[in-house]
């Protein structure tokens, strides 16, 4: 497969990944695909999932705690935080995973998710081959950044 190949069809992979992201996160009002072309991406408050099986990768969701919290509240009704907010951050990269999972399978692409690792404080994340970002916008103006990173 040549260069030129996989991109074209990780790009149809992101699409897939953005159709997850808008169906799983309430209040989305716009999301943009925009090519990940820095060596390493840095954020604040995060998750991991990472993809085995028919490619290997990993999906990264970034945003502010604050961002998290309205998510929580469009769902559930209430702001969590501490543990609670970790937990359920971690359990929004799970829906998402799961969903963009199910819908490679669709298309005859198995893969499997891991647990999710949450990160908390200044961190970065290298040692990716390419990457999509999927900037989600809100409709409060908040944003997630998503990254789809294969290794």
């Amino acid at each position: 497969m040549t260069i030129i190949e996989k991109d074209l069809r990780m790009l149809e992979h992101a699409q897939l990944l953005q159709q997850a992201v808008k169906t799983v996160v309430p209040g989305v009002a716009e999301t943009v695909l925009i090519k990940e072309s820095g060596p390493s991406i840095e954020l604040a408050m995060g998750i991991i999932i990472g993809i085995t099986g028919s490619f290997s990768g990993k999906l990264v969701l970034t945003g502010l705690e604050t961002t998290f919290q309205g998510i929580s509240e469009m769902m559930y009704g209430m702001r969590l935080e501490g543990a609670m907010l970790e937990s359920f951050a971690g359990e929004i990269g799970n829906m998402i995973g799961g969903h963009f999972s199910i819908e490679l399978s669709k298309n005859n692409i198995p893969i499997d998710i891991t647990a999710p690792t949450i990160l908390q404080g200044s961190a970065r994340i290298s040692g990716y081959r390419s990457g999509i970002l999927i900037k989600t916008l809100f409709m409060n103006n908040s944003q997630i950044e998503v990254y789809f990173l294969h290794d």
